[in-house]
């Protein structure tokens, strides 16, 4: 008699085990993991972008890109292609900044998005965008970025022409004529430079590579054309 009591004793306890360790899983559910917890964003993030955009503010274009666009900004006509937009000047189309406020259709391939402050922006060649219904505006940087900007061209007041050979050993091609101004790229002896304008002393010439500069002038020599006949 008493083992019969005590067997039923432990099969009630086990029983009971058993419930109790459903109900804690749900009833047969499986358990349901534990929740992650992300960490919380800065409250003031502080983003440095150093932009680079190609070409250089203030460079001069024959022809615009096959591609371009025509955009508007309060009865001010614009050019726009591959996130560079362009002026129509005296001797050809300048890159200028992205006016603030202007919307285009579309992003080049590249762009990156940036979120600051629960707010998403997107990111190319140097200028902040946000999306709107017609596209993507221009914006001003968000509060805390901090854009170090490429030099501006100077653009020669006076035009020249023809072709020179660099006679130093490297010579430094600045954005400006004078010694004052960046040095934004350095060409080698003997190469040469087509020259599209010029001050004293300075020449506002086209690299072989496309890109334009100014360089000292005492440091060039001119080339002859060829001979005709």
């Amino acid at each position: 008699m008493f083992k019969r009591v005590l067997r039923t004793k432990l099969l009630v306890i086990g029983l009971g085990i058993i419930v109790m360790g459903y109900w804690g899983q749900g009833f047969g559910q499986p358990r349901k993991p534990p929740p992650v917890i992300k960490p919380h964003p800065p409250d003031s993030p502080r983003r440095i972008v150093v932009p680079a955009p190609i070409p250089l503010l203030g460079t001069v274009i024959v022809q615009l890109p096959i591609g371009y666009i025509t955009v508007w900004l309060e009865g001010v006509r614009y050019f726009y292609h591959g996130g560079v937009f362009y002026r129509r000047g005296p001797h050809g189309y300048v890159v200028v900044k992205a006016p603030v406020r202007m919307i285009v259709p579309a992003l080049p391939v590249g762009f990156e998005v940036v979120v600051i402050e629960g707010v998403t922006y997107y990111y190319y060649g140097g200028y902040y965008y946000k999306e709107v219904p017609s596209g993507y505006a221009v914006v001003e940087p968000p509060h805390g970025v901090v854009i170090e900007e490429p030099p501006t061209i100077i653009q020669p007041s006076e035009i020249a022409s023809g072709r020179v050979s660099v006679t130093a050993h490297a010579l430094n091609v600045r954005s400006g004529p004078a010694m004052n101004y960046p040095v934004m790229h350095q060409v080698k002896e003997g190469e040469i430079l087509a020259i599209h304008g010029k001050a004293p002393r300075w020449l506002y010439v086209e690299l072989p590579s496309g890109e334009f500069g100014w360089v000292m002038e005492e440091f060039t020599s001119p080339v002859s054309p060829p001979a005709k006949g």
